[in-house]
């Protein structure tokens, strides 16, 4: 049984310097073009999720939501991306069981950048908890649709990362 509190307990947050070497990597192994795309359809997909968990919210949830919808417009996908795939690919088997408990239950403080924004970003999680707990089962089905393809873009990625290795 996968210890659901401390999944992401090995993950941390990246650096700008993280990012700057996956991108490096990407681009050496001449795979940046694909890179893009998948890390547009991959930021679009995640503003989807909040779409469906917005469509759930109360009014002051959804302005919350919303808020965070228009944020992450302004950021780069290809960062939005980076910064996401490995707590997608921790998660996996909980995603690939449709398997509410990580999402409900999981530790992820430790990934929350300790600043005036922390308490935003808590109460942001929270309410993504809340609004999935009001999904009809329809929903749910579509929601695990789309964390099966934010999974899928993520082990694309670290393909993408390994080919490095047989050069």
């Amino acid at each position: 049984m996968t210890d659901v509190k401390n999944t992401l307990a090995g993950i941390k947050p990246l650096t700008d310097d993280d990012c700057d070497v996956i991108y490096k990597i990407i681009k050496d192994n001449g795979k940046y073009s694909e890179f893009t795309d998948i890390a547009s359809k991959f930021g679009d997909l995640i503003r989807a999720v909040l779409e469906k968990f917005c469509k759930k919210a109360d009014s002051y949830e959804e302005t919350t939501i919303k808020a965070i919808i228009t944020v992450s417009k302004l950021i780069d996908d290809n960062e939005l991306f980076v910064r996401c795939y490995q707590k997608i690919v921790a998660v996996r088997d909980f995603v690939i069981k449709k398997d509410a408990t990580c999402f409900e239950k999981m530790e992820y403080t430790h990934l929350i950048k300790k600043d005036k924004k922390q308490q935003m970003i808590e109460n942001f999680i929270t309410t993504c908890r809340d609004c999935y707990q009001t999904l009809s089962q329809k929903e749910m089905d579509e929601y695990w649709g789309m964390m099966l393809t934010l999974l899928r873009y993520s082990l694309q990625l670290i393909l993408m990362l390994k080919k490095n290795d047989t050069k």
